[in-house]
């Protein structure tokens, strides 16, 4: 049973006593199934096929009488909210199989849009021409070479581009919900998307490539050791600590072999 089931169960619980026998035939017929359906899908704000939102409905004890038998209850309902405009349904491409749906009203998912759009907009003009290198902030380029000038450039623009989203996450539309938990995996859910930097590192990235094609690298780490000396020495014990071979090979194997890890590897 997944986390949010079970904080489900609870509340259904405080309601309906009888659940917490964890019999859900038990469960009484004026439990509202279609606002668990809606919480479920606010949760996760990733689409669900028919069969998670009744393998869910299962979990926390309010499934349809005869659900494994009868599937006329879960689908009036889904039904039922797709008129009230409470859902969405996304029919079957050649990426899923089965139609899922998703939830319209504010939700982790509008918390992972809002996110991603600030993050795609800010960096926009990274694209733009001399979008990067026109940015002067912070920067007396008369005084400093080539390689200061770069890294005072991407300095900048990651160092207040973090810094601000991470502002900007408590002043954003993302923290509606009924419950604490919501608000806070919402907020969580705005940061992750975001803080990613796939953008901006992808085209500052292309900015050091051309840069540092047939140069030293060294220069630009000589030019961070200048101008950030306390940070590029915590960089260098932490890339120390990571490069014992020993302490990595035993890393490498608790994650490998524990379940219970908890790890999270980007592709």
């Amino acid at each position: 049973m997944s986390k949010l089931a079970k904080i489900n169960r609870i509340r259904l619980a405080k309601k309906n006593p009888s659940l917490e026998k964890g019999s859900p035939s038990n469960a009484s017929s004026d439990i509202n199934r279609e606002d668990i359906i809606e919480n479920f899908l606010k949760a996760k704000g990733i689409p669900k096929t028919f069969g998670e939102i009744n393998s869910y409905l299962e979990d926390v004890g309010c499934e349809y009488p005869n659900h494994k038998k009868d599937r006329t209850g879960l689908s009036h309902a889904l039904l039922r909210m797709m008129k009230k405009h409470i859902i969405v349904k996304h029919e079957k491409t050649q990426q899923n199989k089965y139609p899922r749906y998703s939830s319209l009203s504010q939700s982790t998912f509008d918390a992972q849009l809002d996110g991603y759009l600030l993050r795609t907009e800010s960096t926009a003009n990274l694209f733009k021409p001399h979008g990067f290198w026109g940015i002067k902030d912070g920067v007396n380029e008369s005084k400093l070479s080539n390689e200061e000038i770069l890294i005072k450039k991407i300095t900048s623009r990651l160092g207040v581009q973090i810094l601000y989203m991470i502002i900007a996450s408590y002043k954003r539309p993302i923290s509606k919900g009924k419950f604490n938990e919501e608000k806070q995996n919402n907020h969580k859910a705005w940061l992750n998307n975001a803080l990613s930097l796939n953008q901006p590192i992808d085209e500052i990235s292309k900015v050091v490539s051309n840069y540092l094609e047939g140069k030293d690298i060294s220069k630009l780490i000589q030019a961070m050791d200048k101008h950030y000396p306390a940070i590029m020495k915590q960089m260098k014990d932490a890339e120390e600590i990571i490069d014992d071979v020993e302490l990595k090979n035993r890393f490498r194997e608790m994650y490998l072999n524990s379940k219970t890890a908890k790890i999270r590897l980007v592709e």
